[in-house]
């Protein structure tokens, strides 16, 4: 082989040599590329705890991550897992601890416990008849703060079938007039915080099997009633 000839493959191999080493460095870069951030999609049921737990990582290095100045999220909202987060746990078969939605079935299939029926009317009670003007509103025989309250414990445990794993935030302010025959005759909003309709029409539909006692008011007695849930 001729020098010219020698000349020119060696320049041939040197010119595939940092080809190869161009390319193996181009590999080895793109080996150390900055990976794409991890991200947890919040459903229904999440919370700052549950996530950070699902993770293994902590609630102060999610808020931290993704500048929240509390745990509250949202249904939809994207949050960046740190740096710490490991794979994700498996979701645990979650299940309601009591029946909340009378329309619904329960989880597997079966007819969830209906709600008690209404109350059945009582004889309305006679008024007063010896008392005029501005006493008369206070000897009706409406009825008692104690009344209320009695009645209203009894079906307020109920309202939890209205909710799914995290409450609404705020109070619902509900107006329920009560007939002289003891049976709820109509109930109202009448302060609304944001809530869900189908929330606050259920809500509504359990106030409504509340029993009270007969009184003498013939146009009923209606009284406001607060409700909400501490998440």
């Amino acid at each position: 082989m001729s020098g010219s000839l020698r000349a020119a493959v060696a320049r041939q191999l040197a010119a595939l040599g940092l080809l190869a080493g161009l390319a193996a460095t181009l590999a080895a870069c793109g080996d150390r590329a900055e990976p794409a951030p991890r991200t947890h999609t919040v459903v229904r049921g999440d919370t700052l705890s549950r996530i950070a737990a699902r993770y293994g990582t902590r609630v102060a290095t999610l808020r931290e991550v993704n500048g929240l100045t509390s745990d509250t999220i949202d249904v939809g909202q994207i949050l960046t897992l740190p740096d710490d987060a490991g794979a994700a746990a498996p979701r645990p078969d979650r299940r309601p601890v009591r029946d909340r939605r009378p329309d619904r079935p329960a989880p597997d299939g079966s007819a969830r416990d209906p709600l008690p029926p209404r109350p059945a009317p009582k004889p309305c009670l006679r008024g007063p008849t010896d008392v005029a003007g501005e006493h008369a509103a206070a000897a009706s025989e409406g009825l008692s703060v104690s009344d209320v309250r009695g009645a209203v414990r009894a079906v307020m445990p109920l309202t939890a079938r209205c909710i799914d794993a995290t409450p609404p935030a705020g109070t619902l302010q509900v107006a329920v007039t009560v007939g002289c025959d003891g049976v709820v005759a109509r109930t109202a909003v009448a302060e609304d915080p944001g809530w869900p309709a189908e929330i606050t029409a259920c809500v509504r539909d359990v106030l409504s099997r509340a029993a009270f006692p007969a009184h003498a008011l013939p146009e009923g007695d209606t009284f406001l009633q607060p409700v909400g849930w501490t998440p």
